[in-house]
């Protein structure tokens, strides 16, 4: 066996490994990244879906019974939103709240992002007793 040359081929060996591995790399570095505005359309049917079923029957304002809905809106949402892109960390927030004369709410929220990628959907809804506001931001991974 020639000593010198096992260092020369497990030399090209790893050098091969290399050139996969950096293939392989760039490849995802190329792979396209879609922008939150790309999936608006599908994040505002989801909602609108959700909020509908959850809140519809709602009659009243009930501050026990709409903490339990204002959960199960936010759950279902975040689970079907990362079935629409698996390119997206999504955060969801749900206020529902009393509708009543004289009611004043202010709500802000901020945050670091790619304004190229990343981006936010607002959804209200509201009947004769409540008001629920929807917030789903979309942080690309």
């Amino acid at each position: 066996m020639d000593l010198d040359n096992v260092g020369d081929s497990q030399f090209k060996e790893n050098k091969n490994l290399n050139n996969i591995n950096k293939k392989n790399s760039d490849k995802m570095k190329d792979k396209e990244k879609i922008p939150f505005a790309s999936i608006r359309d599908q994040v505002d049917t989801l909602i609108r879906k959700i909020v509908d079923t959850e809140l519809k029957p709602v009659e009243a304002y009930h501050a026990s019974k709409l903490q339990s809905l204002s959960s199960s809106i936010t759950s279902k949402a975040v689970g079907d939103l990362s079935m629409i892109s698996e390119d997206f960390k999504f955060v969801v927030n749900c206020v529902i709240t009393s509708k009543t004369d004289g009611f004043g709410m202010h709500s802000s929220n901020s945050c670091v992002w790619d304004s190229t990628l990343d981006g936010h959907y607002l959804f209200r809804w509201e009947n004769k007793s409540i008001i629920s506001i929807v917030k789903v931001f979309g942080l690309h991974t």
